[in-house]
């Protein structure tokens, strides 16, 4: 039996959801701050059978989460010491064994470690590291992951990260591959398809077969159309699709059936090119899956998808802006073309909605982490950097909402103080913007558990997660971060709210 995953639609659960480092940061060290030494494997599954009650459809609310009182303030601590116990539900079990200890590099001019981890010498240094030397780092980090996982090498972006204190490797999903909403690996052959959501505003799923050893997409010549067929077929049942038409990306050219798209893909653009076919679907079925346009009027979606077929490329930005405003914070110009694309928050979005006149927006960590991180834009400003007690209010209600369709095991927040601080770091020249290690808007990290974490990205599914957890640093050290309590994040953003309004009677 072919094995499909799929990211379910969002017309079930509370209004504007999606079916489907450390604590709060004034005092508390953060992601690159003494990270822990990994936890050896069978503790990392004792925290996820004990964190298993917030998986999907739970309605714990967010102001109840695990007793993680003794988190609240926890010491700093070197990344080489064991972290403390955890108190609650999240407790990792006392029998589980002690860390290992930390692994060691073979040869002299190693620069990553077979966990993905820097060497000594290059995890603190003076100064942020030449292009060179970050590249160097990088193909070796890749090398690693591809030696855990083949499709690594082809479905990550790597990024390696500098804050006040040390240099350390980051790695996530790549963009393209983030708006995938179904998988679907047949048996037979071990192929792999993806069908991903349209980044452009159109009414589209991007059909990419890729190599079932190394997770390269496929060309015309190599893709089996017996595999993609299957593949289509389970995507259709799935979504209950009926008469529905194939187009080109590369041309724009659209046939009736699977067969005539075959056959005119390999005709008009050639065996070698890459495999770049769309399955054209209806409006409601593509905003089911993005909050962001159904917390949207319809009418005006479908407006602006009229604007993107017949506006010039360069002015379909600013005419979806005169449309609704908010289209200016959903959407973005393009790196690699004229058309404007959607952000990638709201392609792993599962929850947005518009209260009391900000909209707040929740979607999944692309970092493999089993976080939902929360925003709050502003009509007129887009992302906040500190909220107003009003905007607190409407953030506790959309956690609210989030948790009641989730579940949650805690919170990581990052302080207005701690990001300003970093900015301030990097407009000194200690690093640059690419690899700063904070962003500085408001986003607060709300713990979910991995099986609703991976069943809601269904990328996950074509990867061994399991094995990348319980082997790759990084990933490790998220999967067992420390988090907080809602009143411990509340009190800081009240903290915050309070110095906002100072500062603007001031002004």
């Amino acid at each position: 039996m072919d094995q499909e995953f799929t990211r379910q639609r969002g017309q079930d659960g509370p209004p504007g959801v999606d079916g489907g480092s450390t604590g709060v940061s004034s005092g508390v060290p953060t992601q690159g701050d003494g990270r822990p030494a990994a936890a050896a494997d069978p503790g990392a599954a004792a925290m996820e059978e004990e964190v298993a009650t917030g998986s999907e459809g739970t309605t714990a609310q967010h102001h109840s989460p695990p007793d993680n009182s003794g988190l609240s303030r926890p010491p700093k601590r070197r990344r080489s010491e064991e972290p403390p116990p955890v108190a609650g539900a999240a407790a990792v079990s006392a029998a589980a064994p002690a860390p290992k200890p930390p692994m060691q590099p073979t040869h002299p001019n190693q620069r990553v470690m077979p966990n993905v981890q820097l060497v000594e010498r290059l995890r603190q240094t003076p100064e942020e590291l030449p292009k060179s030397e970050a590249r160097a780092i990088e193909q070796e980090a890749i090398e690693h992951l591809a030696a855990i996982d083949p499709f690594l090498r082809h479905l990550i972006s790597f990024k390696l990260v500098r804050n006040q204190r040390k240099n350390f490797i980051n790695f996530r999903i790549k963009k393209a591959l983030i708006p995938t909403i179904h998988f679907h690996r047949d048996v037979a052959t071990g192929c792999v398809v993806l069908f991903s959501l349209s980044i452009f505003l159109e009414p589209y799923i991007v059909v990419t077969p890729v190599h079932p050893r190394t997770g390269a997409p496929l060309t015309w010549a190599d893709a089996d159309p017996a595999v993609l067929n299957r593949g289509i077929a389970s995507f259709k049942h799935r979504h209950q699709l009926k008469n529905e038409r194939y187009r080109y990306l590369e041309s724009g050219v659209e046939a009736e059936s699977f067969p005539a798209a075959v056959h005119k893909g390999k005709a008009h653009l050639g065996g070698t090119a890459p495999f770049c076919l769309a399955i054209l679907v209806a409006t409601n079925m593509y905003r089911s899956h993005i909050p962001a346009l159904r917390a949207m009027d319809e009418q005006i979606v479908r407006a602006g998808m009229a604007i993107t077929k017949t506006w010039s490329p360069r002015e379909v930005l600013g005419g979806l802006i005169e449309k609704d405003v908010w289209f200016k914070h959903f959407m973005q110009r393009s790196r690699e073309g004229p058309y404007p694309e959607l952000w990638s928050d709201h392609l792993s979005s599962v929850y947005c909605a518009f209260k009391k006149g900000s909209c707040f927006e929740i979607h999944l960590s692309d970092k493999f982490e089993p976080f939902a991180i929360a925003l709050v834009m502003h009509p007129i400003q887009g992302k906040v950097h500190r909220l107003d007690h009003t905007q607190i209010e409407g953030l506790r209600e959309a956690v609210d909402d989030f948790t009641a369709k989730f579940g949650n095991t805690g919170f990581h927040y990052t302080s207005y103080a701690e990001r300003m601080e970093t900015e301030h770091f990097v407009k000194g020249g200690g690093a640059s913007q690419k690899s700063k290690a904070h962003s500085a808007h408001f986003h607060l990290k709300i713990r979910i558990t991995k099986k609703v974490y991976i069943t809601r990205m269904p990328i996950f599914s074509a990867l061994k997660y399991d094995e990348i957890e319980s082997r790759v640093e990084p990933v490790q050290y998220n999967a067992n971060r420390d988090t907080v309590t809602w009143e411990d994040v509340l009190a800081v953003l009240k903290t915050e709210a309070d110095d906002l309004e100072k500062s603007q009677r001031r002004t």
